[in-house]
């Protein structure tokens, strides 16, 4: 009859036995440990774990209800008893396994199981502590155990539950940081993209600028050029003005000369001449002109340098903001093209975190993958331990029967010896007889004669055969009959 297994049933029935799950999910093993631990609890490590002995009870009675068939069950609250446990100095590459274990529910159960329990990284320390300590367990990294009584090891074996908890919440682990640092790069893309719009945005703010500025250069060099040309004028008018008032200097020079001339000559007695006879007024309004059109010249001629001036001057500052301007545009055009490499670089980075990103989801992919394959692998795992624990029960139950059959076997012997000896007693003491010479004259290596009966009625020898039991026994049978035909003899 093929069992099933009860741990299913228990963690499935919590509403009826309150479970706490199973040893295995309620500890964490320190990492490389995992094997060891697993090969300590052996069966154990998938066992059922409740809080009380009544609630194991009633567990128990569950499956016997449902018959469910078996399961281990782990008391967690037990009777408080102090458990002795080993607390030996161990060499380097040792430690007890309760102290590679981290649980706040299991300590006490822990402590009874492994209590005298030790892990060790290599077989040969292993055996060096088994032979200082002979009364405790050693387990090593491999999963070899080693006992006063009892050693078992080998080859790798199938993962235990306890390793493939350990393995589930690595790759849990692993998952976490993967999404974090997912999240993470995320963040960081989102901000490199930012920082590039505004890059961009600004990169457009200096382009614009830098348009306006080369409409403002154009304006400017075309005030300039009419500023230019103003000034050529006016530097020509005062070129004729000067030249005006150069000839009339000359002119003021030779009249001056002239009139020092007329001075220096000696007076002579001039006939007196009749005033009236002249005419003054056309003279005075002549030289009234002259002096007019002088006046007029000078002030044309201050008015001409001073707009002359007023065009260099602004014509210095025309060109010192043109420089400006052009030592503006220059250092715009560079911090344009330093925005522009920061651009190129931060797209860069934004491509390199991309890619990051996306190896980082592909990474995240193949962990839940493989986190996919390891809860299979458990599943199939514990299926395939429910499967070894039933076949295991009906090898028991078969050991079971044969050792009844074998014990029964070894009772039926003895009273067969027993029943032999009492014969050969019996022969002994009453027919006067040694086994030794019974043995030796009608052993089962002795051939057998055989005996018919003649015409005449007279038992007659016939053939000797080998002896065969079956034979023996069908002749011996036969024999009886006869005789029980014949009926009792009276020996008088």
């Amino acid at each position: 009859m093929s069992a099933r297994d009860g741990s299913a049933l228990l963690l499935s029935a919590r509403n009826e036995v309150p479970v706490l799950g199973t040893l295995a999910s309620l500890m964490e093993v320190a990492s490389g440990w995992d094997v060891a631990i697993g090969a300590a609890l052996g069966t154990l490590g998938d066992a059922v774990v409740v809080g009380r002995l009544s609630e194991a009870l009633d567990a128990l009675t569950l499956l016997k209800r449902e018959n469910a068939g078996r399961a281990e069950i782990v008391v967690v609250g037990g009777t408080d008893v102090q458990t002795p446990l080993f607390n030996q100095p161990l060499p380097q590459g040792a430690y007890r396994a309760v102290d590679v274990i981290r649980t706040t529910q299991l300590q006490r159960p822990l402590a009874h199981i492994l209590g005298s329990t030790v892990v060790a990284e290599t077989l040969n320390i292993a055996h060096a502590i088994l032979q200082q300590y002979p009364t405790i367990r050693v387990v090593t990294k491999d999963g070899d155990l080693l006992g006063r009584d009892l050693v078992s090891g080998g080859s790798k074996r199938d993962s235990s539950i306890v390793e493939l908890n350990s393995a589930i919440e690595s790759s849990e682990r692993k998952l976490a940081e993967l999404t974090h640092d997912g999240e993470r790069l995320r963040f960081e893309i989102s901000q490199a993209l930012e920082k590039v719009n505004a890059e961009r945005s600004e990169l457009d703010r200096l382009v614009a600028a830098l348009n306006e500025s080369d409409a403002r250069m154009a304006a400017l060099a075309e005030q300039i050029a009419v500023f230019s040309q103003t000034r050529s004028a006016a530097q020509g008018e005062a070129d004729r003005l000067s030249t005006s008032i150069d000839e009339a200097n000359q002119l003021l020079v030779q009249h001056r000369l002239q009139l020092e001339q007329i001075e220096s000559t000696p007076a002579t007695i001039t006939p007196a001449v009749d005033v009236a006879s002249f005419e003054i007024d056309p003279l005075r309004e002549r030289v009234s002109l002259a002096r007019t059109v002088e006046m007029e010249a000078r002030l044309t001629l201050r008015t001409g340098e001073e707009r002359a001036n007023a065009m260099s001057e602004r014509a210095l500052q025309l060109e010192r903001g043109a420089q400006s301007e052009r030592d503006s545009r220059v250092r715009a055009i560079a911090k344009r093209e330093a925005r522009a490499n920061a651009a190129i670089v931060a797209q860069k980075l934004a491509e390199i975190a991309y890619d990051a990103l996306i190896q980082i989801e592909v990474s995240i992919n193949k962990a839940m993958s493989e986190r996919s394959a390891l809860e299979s692998a458990r599943t199939e795992r514990e299926g395939e331990i429910l499967a070894i624990r039933g076949k295991n029960r009906e090898l028991t139950a078969e050991m079971e029967q044969l050792t009844d059959s074998v014990h029964k076997d070894e009772i039926a012997r003895a009273e067969h010896r027993l029943r032999i000896e009492q014969l050969e007693e019996k022969v002994g003491t009453e027919f006067g007889l040694d086994s030794q010479v019974l043995v030796a004259e009608y052993g089962p290596d002795i051939d057998v004669p055989t005996f018919v009966l003649d015409e005449e009625g007279q038992v007659i020898s016939t053939e000797v055969i080998p002896y065969r039991r079956d034979q023996q026994e069908k002749r011996l049978a036969s024999a009886e009959r006869s005789l029980a035909l014949l009926g009792k003899i009276n020996p008088l």
